[in-house]
């Protein structure tokens, strides 16, 4: 009997386990063929038209790519989104909205997908009364994969404007990137030693006037590199949601 429960239980039970486990090394083993790339500059001309079916459910889309040059990859989100003329005077005021980064923690409140811990505007250099570069601190925690769960993002983030917008017809355009290094922040009592949860970050994002449908166009190009090194194809999915949701919070979407 003894034999029987060991043969038919006991030793399934064991198979199914080495499964798992041998699964999860090739998840990270395969992961790690590839470095993880220093993401690139972003170069547009022309104001991209969003897919024909872009805001058919939503008022934004958004896809996902992984992009690999050589033995380097990254997780890059592309993200259209349409927002109402009314609620803003004009594209700087949309964009300033955008990078209140004080409000960051009342705009995510009550999502599931990211539980914001803080987001500050850590330091601002303003022209003709708009932010010239703005520099925000924020720590959050995003969904991840299993075995994960759950992601920490810890990051200074450096937006930039762009003028002359390297996109011809587009009003207003930034560009942001990860700020690494170390960074004392006496108020919260604590000392930035680098990024968490990230290696890499770099983005930019262009605004116009759509007149013809009283709306405001966004269009966004964020390439990420996550400090968990599991296949980008599991990973982006997870990125892409932190990306849209942060987006759709702000905006109200």
């Amino acid at each position: 009997m003894t034999k029987r429960i060991i043969f038919f239980i006991i030793i399934p039970a064991l198979v199914s386990l080495r499964l798992i486990l041998s699964a999860i090394c090739a998840l990270f083993v395969t992961s790690n063929v590839y470095a993880w790339a220093n993401t690139p500059e972003i170069s547009v001309v022309k104001f991209p038209t969003p897919p024909s079916d872009c805001f058919n459910i939503n008022a934004y889309c958004s896809k996902t790519d992984i992009v690999y040059d050589g033995s380097t990859r990254y997780i890059q989100v592309t993200l259209f989104a349409s927002i109402d003329e009314s609620a803003f005077s004009n594209a700087d005021a949309l964009t300033e909205h955008y990078l209140n980064f004080d409000r960051w923690a009342e705009f995510l409140q009550g999502r599931e997908s990211i539980r914001m811990v803080r987001s500050k505007t850590i330091s601002a250099v303003y022209e003709n009364k708009h932010p010239k570069l703005i520099t925000q601190f924020d720590h959050y925690y995003g969904e991840a994969p299993f075995p994960f769960w759950s992601t920490e993002i810890k990051e200074v983030v450096a937006y930039r404007q762009l003028s002359p917008s390297p996109i011809e017809d587009s009003e207003v355009a930034y560009e942001y990137e990860l700020v690494k290094g170390q960074h004392d922040f006496p108020e919260f009592g604590e000392k930035f030693m680098d990024a968490v949860g990230v290696k890499n970050k770099y983005g930019r994002m262009f605004i116009k006037l759509d007149k013809d449908n009283n709306r405001y166009l966004s269009y966004s190009v964020t390439q990420v590199t996550p400090s968990i090194d599991i296949l980008p194809s599991i990973a982006a999915p997870y990125i892409e949601k932190i990306v849209v949701t942060i987006f759709e919070s702000v905006f109200n979407l």
